[in-house]
């Protein structure tokens, strides 16, 4: 009985500190990862704001005339 007991604590043991590990290694990821991401959205979103703003309102505003007519010729 005695060394099932010690195997188990040893078990949780290990598994508490294998979450431990993964938690840190995960929390590491989660730090450096953004770093990134933050330095490249700045960069792209004066390009993609130039270009984009002018085409999407005379696409957004020709679609749905176009779309009436044909509803109504047949």
């Amino acid at each position: 009985m005695t060394g099932k007991g010690r195997d188990e604590a040893l078990q949780i043991r290990y598994d508490l500190m294998t979450i431990t590990i993964q938690a840190r290694a995960r929390r590491s990821l989660a730090l450096r990862l953004p770093a990134r991401p933050r330095n490249v959205i700045p960069v792209a979103l004066p390009r993609s704001t130039r270009p984009n703003p002018p085409p999407p309102p005379t696409l957004g505003h020709r679609a749905p005339p176009c779309v009436p007519p044909e509803a109504t010729r047949p």
